[in-house]
C-alpha cells in the first residue's frame, strides 16, 4: 500500500484532470483510485476476452503487464487483473516477480485467492506451493512446540487446502 500510495502522490494531473477534480469536489488521491481502477479493468478485460476467443495475447505482453502490476498487486482495485493473469496459460509467461509476490502475498493472508486459483498457481508454478508447503511445517512445528494439540495442527493443515483428501485416519 505505502508503494501504490508513492505511484498516486508522483501521478501529475492534466489541467482538464485537475479542473475535474475541482468541480466534481473529488480529491487527487479519489480521482487517481478511479483511474487505476478503470486502468486495470480495461486491461483485465482485454485480457480475458482474448483468452475466452482463444487469441493468443503476446507472451512479451503478459510479462509486461504482469511485471507492472508487481507495484499495485496489493491494492484491491488490482485483484480483477491478478485473477485474470493468473488464468493466463501457461503462466510462464508472467513475470518472476509477479508469481513471488503474488505466492508472497497469498501465504501472508493479503491477497485471497480461491483453491482454483492457488491450484493453477500450485501447479505451474512450482516455489509457489514449496513456499506454501514450507511455511505449512513451520507453523505446525511452532504449534508442537506450544501446544500438543493434534485438533490444532488438524485444523490448520485443512485451512491451507494443501490436502483435499479426507485425513481423520492420519496421526498427525
Amino acid at each position: 500500500l505505502i508503494m501504490l500510495f508513492i505511484i498516486l502522490m508522483a501521478v501529475q494531473l492534466t489541467p482538464i484532470e485537475d479542473w475535474l477534480c475541482r468541480e466534481t469536489g473529488l480529491l487527487r488521491s479519489q480521482y487517481v483510485t478511479l483511474s487505476l481502477k478503470q486502468y486495470v479493468s480495461s486491461i483485465a478485460t482485454v485480457v480475458a476476452q482474448r483468452n475466452a476467443a482463444g487469441a493468443a495475447v503476446p507472451d512479451s505482453a503478459i510479462r509486461e503487464v504482469s511485471d507492472l502490476c508487481v507495484d499495485i498487486v496489493s491494492a484491491p482495485e488490482a485483484l480483477p487483473l491478478v485473477k485474470v493473469l493468473l488464468a493466463v496459460d501457461p503462466l510462464s509467461t508472467l513475470s518472476e516477480r509477479f508469481l513471488e509476490t503474488i505466492t508472497a502475498m497469498s501465504i501472508a493472508g493479503k491477497l485471497q485467492l480461491c483453491y482454483e486459483e492457488r491450484l493453477v498457481l500450485w501447479t505451474q508454478y512450482l516455489p509457489s506451493f514449496e513456499q506454501e508447503l514450507l511455511n505449512l511445517c513451520e507453523r505446525v512445528l511452532q504449534l508442537k512446540t506450544v501446544s500438543d494439540s493434534s485438533a490444532e495442527i488438524e485444523q490448520l493443515v485443512h485451512t491451507k487446502d494443501l490436502v483435499c483428501t479426507p485425513t481423520s485416519h492420519l496421526s498427525v
